[in-house]
């Protein structure tokens, strides 16, 4: 089995637990820990649902949140709604390198553009979706590459050119309704239950090497190893971590205390920090 102490691995990783603050120890004041500032916004702050799925910004700094009420928008003063078709539900965003911000919401995909007065709108890009795969009802994840937007719904992963929007998508039809999806390195993965971790090839979705062994273990992050070449991380619920050499997989052994307090909680997500750690 892999050997986790191998590699100096820093990872701020979102786990479904607060078991860490049960625990009997001692935790000193916010004054004490020196605590960044953290503001918190109410519904009633900003005028909308309580239920948030996704934030992102967008080259001028403007905030947007996916919202049960649609997109809010926040200039670091005042909040505005911008609603989405039939009042549905926005679920996903993504800023693409264009600077535009696209979304995925309840049986909707497209993006924000200015009107002629310079105020956000949503502009559906659901009439270029091919007719028989427009059956979807939730846009789960939106997701960008250089060349592309990404657009993972309930029952289909959709594309997007994003030179060029308003053009025809390209649609895959997922075998099963758990899937998520991954940009590392600028290259699109997925991962399907059932089938294991994919990789875009062209225009055709293709296990990768060793890609099977998470046919059964939902993957929640994938991230480039740092200081080694061609190697990745993965976070997964069932069986913990495991490391790629681009041909095989190996997951971590379970006699190191990582793995056993991750065995017991319900791994959710990660945060690559800056200095690469």
């Amino acid at each position: 089995m892999f050997d986790f102490f191998k590699y100096p691995i820093s990872l701020i990783v979102s786990l479904l637990s607060v078991s860490l603050l049960a625990q009997d120890v001692s935790i000193p004041s916010s004054k004490q820990l020196g605590l960044p500032h953290v503001q918190n916004f109410s519904p009633k702050d900003y005028g909308a649902n309580a239920f948030n799925y996704g934030a992102t910004q967008d080259p001028q700094g403007m905030l947007y949140f996916a919202n049960g009420a649609g997109v809010l928008q926040y200039d670091g003063s005042n909040w505005r709604l911008i609603p989405l078709p039939k009042g549905q539900t926005a679920y996903s965003m993504a800023c693409a390198a264009n600077g535009l911000v696209y979304l995925g919401g309840g049986g909707e995909v497209g993006y924000l553009k200015p009107d002629e007065w310079g105020g956000m709108q949503f502009q559906s890009l659901l009439e270029w979706v091919p007719e028989q795969f427009r059956d979807f009802t939730y846009g789960w994840q939106t997701i960008t590459t250089e060349a592309f937007v990404y657009f993972m719904t309930d029952k289909y992963l959709l594309r997007c050119q994003i030179n060029k929007p308003q053009a025809q998508m390209k649609a895959w039809v997922f075998k099963n309704i758990y899937h998520q999806l991954f940009v590392v390195e600028g290259e699109l993965y997925a991962w399907e239950w059932g089938m294991g971790l994919e990789k875009m090839m062209g225009d055709s979705l293709q296990v990768v090497p060793g890609g099977g062994a998470f046919a059964e273990a939902t993957i929640r992050f994938m991230t480039p190893l740092s200081d080694s070449d061609g190697e990745f991380l993965f976070g997964t619920v069932q069986k913990g971590f495991a490391v790629s050499d681009g041909t095989k997989v190996e997951f971590f052994r379970k006699n190191n205390v990582l793995e056993e307090y991750i065995s017991n909680q319900s791994l959710y997500n990660s945060v690559v920090l800056q200095n690469g750690f």
